[in-house]
């Protein structure tokens, strides 16, 4: 009897482990797939606090070179068009050399261009060709109009941008009442400037243009931010620069025979002076670096800081304009001009701050998710020791003897 009772107590005590091991595997995987999802969770949280802490020395000279290179390829790109149109009088002609230029520079950086599938090259063509109208209304805008009618008539475009990003689903625009009063402060220094500039209607050729070029930009922009945020295509960044810049290389010739540029284009070569070749040498550099600079920038700062330089711009392309080509303005078409300005920096303001409202929320949101999944961990493993334990306990009841 002793023996029988011995072994009976070793077997149960030794077997009640084992079967509360084995009753179920299927909880033991979900417990490990919760462990597994803590764990992740917990390293997000520990990636996102390093990305939010302070910055190391090397990247913030990265991020204030990065901004300086982009800032000076912005404001020389509008300076230099300004002088090398006024050299080479050739709008379409000039187009097509800077975007030659822009694929000869990509050259050395070939392995990195990705053309993607037939179906992608197909699906960007149409946005290719509104770059290629975009280049052109925008060279014969800086024809006839002022580098400040440009700046300013242009600082209307969000208007028309606020009404296309309704259309989005995944990168949908959020208007505050902020939005609304920066631009109506914007459309009313457009409006005083359009009033008070003297000689404006001598622009109303190049203000044609640039009505035509805000329109095709901001169908550019809506065809691009579908190609590349609702329906991506699988095109490298250096493939755009090449498929976007090749296009227009290839249909400026086509242009230039519209326009009548073929037999005025070897006179113009004559009678380019040197410092109308640096000029247009200068404008072709620019091309690249707006190109580059702008994915770059974009990479290390958000789309609000990026809004905030291209309005520092205007206020450097402006001041260009009337310190060094001399352009006047009334009173009248100053304080337009300013209370554009002062809209356009509103605007920034405001997108600004909209955009760290939803950053916050979104963090907010995160850790909570975070939260959860790590108190859901806790939970599985108190329940875990608590069954073990029961059943330990269970196990020696059943070996007591009768």
């Amino acid at each position: 009897v002793h023996y029988t009772h011995t072994h009976t107590h070793l077997t149960r005590k030794h077997a009640v482990p084992t079967l509360a091991r084995t009753q179920t595997p299927i909880a033991q995987k979900n417990i490990n797939n919760e462990r597994v999802m803590a764990a992740t969770a917990k390293q997000q949280t520990s990636t996102a606090k390093q990305q939010t802490s302070k910055p190391s020395l090397a990247e913030w000279v990265d991020c204030v070179f990065s901004v300086g290179l982009y800032m000076s390829a912005s404001a020389g790109m509008s300076i230099a068009n300004k002088m090398a149109i006024g050299a080479l009088r050739l709008p379409m002609l000039l187009v097509g050399i800077q975007c030659f230029a822009v694929c000869v520079m990509l050259i050395p950086f070939y392995k990195y261009v990705n053309l993607g599938s037939w179906s992608d090259k197909v699906r960007w063509f149409p946005a290719s060709l509104f770059f290629v109208g975009m280049l052109g209304t925008s060279m014969i805008a800086f024809k006839y109009c002022s580098l400040g009618t440009i700046v300013v008539v242009r600082m209307c475009s969000p208007l028309l941008g606020l009404a296309i990003e309704s259309f989005f689903k995944a990168a949908r625009f959020i208007p505050t009442i902020h939005t609304y009063l920066s631009l109506g402060l914007t459309l009313l220094g457009v409006l005083c400037y359009g009033i008070f500039q003297k000689g404006l209607h001598a622009e109303y050729l190049g203000l044609m243009f640039l009505l035509i070029n805000m329109l095709l930009a901001t169908f550019d922009r809506l065809l691009q931010r579908y190609l590349l945020a609702e329906s991506p295509v699988d095109i490298s960044n250096e493939g755009l620069m090449l498929y976007n810049n090749g296009v227009s290389a290839i249909t400026m010739p086509i242009f230039m025979f519209f326009a009548g540029e073929w037999d005025k284009a070897p006179k113009a070569f004559e009678g380019l002076s040197e410092s109308g070749w640096i000029y247009v040498a200068f404008s072709c550099m620019c091309g690249a670096m707006i190109s580059y600079t702008s994915f770059r920038v974009q990479r290390r700062i958000s789309a609000t800081s990026f809004l905030v330089c291209i309005n520092m711009n205007k206020f450097l392309v402006i001041a260009f304009g009337i310190l060094v080509l001399h352009e006047v303005y009334k009173a009248g078409a100053a304080l337009g001009c300013a209370i554009a300005l002062f809209g356009g920096a509103y605007y920034s303001w405001d997108r600004t701050f909209a955009s760290k409202s939803e950053i916050t929320s979104d963090e907010q949101d995160q850790q909570q998710h975070t939260s959860s999944k790590i108190e859901r961990y806790k939970d599985l493993e108190s329940e875990e020791e608590a069954n073990s334990d029961n059943h330990e306990k269970q196990g020696l009841l059943d070996a007591e003897p009768s």
